[in-house]
């Protein structure tokens, strides 16, 4: 198994010091390594020097890769022999399915396993970040859609330092709300936010669990453009597919699962 890491060393600089760092890879491993700071004067010229180096551990089954990029703290991946990144692979054996629930013929993916596993959580929102980084501009708030988008958003809110805006039904937030009504199978449905929750020409991060018909997200996606801000990139854990759902999203979108 090869573990690459990619740091940003300006997370940890500490004039002359030297940082010891322990990353739990995969649900098994554990990799220990130090971080070697440089005073600021000479920061980018080190960085200049080991752009793109490959560093190998003791071990020889690791290798740390420092590059130039815009993280706030670094990120790691792990891949098998197959090139999964092995991460992802675990995730799914954790995500259960329930055919015919909540209704005969649909099969039901419960993605709640996640959160019974610290590690698999773990994981997911280091995911989720990740894509974020590699995206540009600053993102402002991260939105999550009710119920299970709030569960995932939060965390990821809180690793990006920025403010949580929940999504919710009709009839759950007090006060003046904007409300965005989307069609379902049979009738319809709809997602309010509170009027004064975005500050307009802000950059919005959109999380739900499950993208399927679209329908609940690409109306997310008009409630923040309707208050004047954009949704940078919309994240969920799964996709299916076969509803194409994809095509009622107007913002770049990233899942982690696709069946």
């Amino acid at each position: 198994m090869n573990i690459n890491i990619i740091i940003n060393l300006k997370s940890f600089l500490s004039l002359g010091c030297t940082k010891s760092v322990s990353i739990s890879c995969g649900y098994n491993h554990l990799v220990n390594f130090t971080v070697f700071t440089r005073p600021l004067s000479n920061f980018d010229t080190f960085l200049r020097q080991q752009e793109q180096q490959q560093q190998h551990l003791e071990s020889g089954k690791y290798s740390l890769t420092v590059q130039r990029n815009h993280f706030s703290s670094f990120s790691m991946s792990s891949t098998d022999e197959s090139g999964c990144d092995r991460r992802i692979v675990q995730l799914k054996q954790i995500i259960r399915t329930y055919p015919d629930f909540p209704k005969k013929g649909i099969l039901f993916y419960d993605v709640l396993p996640i959160l019974a596993e610290p590690k698999a959580l773990h994981d997911t929102i280091e995911i989720f970040v990740e894509q974020i980084n590699q995206i540009s501009g600053t993102v402002d708030y991260v939105v999550g859609i009710e119920a299970r988008g709030f569960l995932f958003g939060t965390l990821v809110a809180q690793r990006l330092n920025c403010p949580f805006i929940p999504l919710r039904k009709p009839g759950k937030l007090p006060g003046k709300v904007r409300k965005q009504t989307y069609a379902l199978e049979y009738g319809e449905d709809s997602i309010e936010i509170k009027e004064d929750a975005i500050k307009p020409k802000s950059n919005c991060v959109l999380i739900d669990d499950l993208l399927a018909t679209g329908g609940t997200m690409g109306a997310g996606i008009k409630l923040i453009e309707s208050i004047g801000s954009n949704v940078i990139l919309s994240l969920v854990i799964i996709e299916l597919l076969d509803l194409k759902g994809r095509n009622k999203v107007s913002s770049p979108i990233y899942s982690i699962f696709q069946f």
